[in-house]
């Protein structure tokens, strides 16, 4: 039994409420007229057969529409189970891009910051941060937290998850959903995604990014340095 083709880009919640309207349309006619007698003397006895054709008629096309549903409902847990997989995969990926320029949670670098601001222009990211987003110091005079230290740790924080999101969205451009396969199919190969990632690192927009946001880029260092001097300072406590 075959997909009707009106129902081909339909998804299984929509066939399912199709179904279930030929449902109560078979028992309709079946519960209110053909087997209520009361009904049935409104009707000509021809007119009572018909309705019992066309109620068959609905049953026999609800089956379809249930076999339909069935095989959408397939298709898109294995195209939830492909996509998961795609996205755990981009995700740790765009980890591994951003550890290997610096594995410090706590700190963000240079070479992280201008990657991520540059890779959100190429890519006319939602995520293309704004200039507070991008600035260490924000809301310095107004916070509730211990000092401000810890304020600019969370920023750090925010920073490196956005900068996280905005790889891995860079990483999911490598795919591609074909509706004629119902699927997803591969548009670049994973290890040139990452490797495109990376030579951004050259492009003379990266360039341009370190140049417009030096004044960022100087709080935020200062703040790294400052991570590794208190670390620095608990290695020799400890020794």
């Amino acid at each position: 039994m075959s997909d009707l083709d009106f129902t081909k880009h339909w998804t299984s919640e929509r066939t399912r409420k199709k179904q279930t309207a030929l449902t109560k349309l078979s028992n309709g006619l079946l519960k209110e007229v053909v087997e209520d007698p009361f009904s049935r003397e409104l009707f000509e006895l021809e007119e009572i057969e018909a309705m019992k054709v066309a109620a068959k008629a609905l049953s026999n096309a609800k089956k379809k529409f249930a076999h339909i549903k069935e095989k959408k409902a397939r298709n898109e847990k294995r195209q939830e189970q492909e996509l998961a997989a795609i996205k755990k995969e981009c995700k740790t990926n765009a980890t591994q891009i951003l550890d290997s320029l610096n594995s410090n949670p706590d700190t963000f670098t240079r070479e992280q910051f201008c990657l991520w601001v540059t890779a959100a222009n190429f890519t006319s990211s939602i995520r293309t941060p704004e200039s507070w987003e991008l600035d260490i110091n924000d809301n310095m005079d107004n916070h509730y937290l211990e000092n401000d230290h810890a304020l600019r740790q969370r920023h750090v924080w925010s920073m490196r998850d956005k900068a996280q999101k905005v790889l891995e969205e860079c990483l999911m451009k490598a795919w591609n959903f074909s509706f004629k396969d119902e699927s997803w199919t591969v548009r670049v190969p994973m290890k040139q995604a990452i490797s495109d990632i990376r030579n951004l690192m050259k492009h003379e927009e990266y360039a341009k990014v370190e140049k417009r946001y030096a004044h960022l880029l100087e709080p935020l260092e200062a703040y790294n340095r400052e991570v590794e001097a208190i670390k620095r300072r608990k290695n020799i406590k400890s020794i």
